[in-house]
């Protein structure tokens, strides 16, 4: 898991913009509070800025054991659905 302990004013710094439409990059709704999302932790300028349910999304899709859940989750549907 990677570690979270980029908040400070170095990573602010180093954010893109926060997005002038004030919308969430990855489902567009606005009206929400924005998180930033980045994936390498040596660049912290290279990230989406996204709304909780997006990033929680984001943050499982880059987890290694999502594609087994996703997998089950699909055996799962197929057999309550019989």
């Amino acid at each position: 898991m990677r570690k979270h302990h980029l908040s400070g004013k170095l990573l602010r710094k180093a954010k893109r913009d926060y997005p002038l439409n004030e919308k969430c990059e990855l489902c567009h709704k606005g009206n929400r509070k924005l998180d930033y999302h980045h994936w390498d932790d040596s660049k912290p300028w290279v990230g989406v800025w996204c709304c909780l349910k997006c990033h929680r999304m984001v943050e499982a899709v880059e987890n290694p054991g999502f594609g087994v859940i996703v997998e089950r989750y699909g055996e799962l549907k197929r057999e309550v659905d019989s």
